[in-house]
């Protein structure tokens, strides 16, 4: 993430990220839809900062799809 992001807002990124996957969205691009959608104010996290929340929290790209590994 960037250095320049107050860490609320940081915070709260890996929170709206974790409630996606505990919902079964995994896809990045389902990730950023999943943010506006629950009134995400700030700018969108980039692409690669989403991936890396996601690989944090166990969910990884395999074989051309997006899968929960045991973490």
């Amino acid at each position: 993430m960037r250095g320049s992001k107050p860490k609320y807002i940081q915070h709260e990124l890996s929170k709206l990220i974790g409630e996606a996957i505990s919902k079964d969205i995994i896809d990045p691009g389902d990730v950023e839809d999943y943010l506006l959608n629950e009134g995400w104010t700030w700018e969108l996290p980039s692409r690669q900062t989403i991936i890396n929340i996601l690989n944090k929290n166990h969910v990884e790209y395999i074989s051309g799809y997006w899968s929960k590994v045991k973490g």
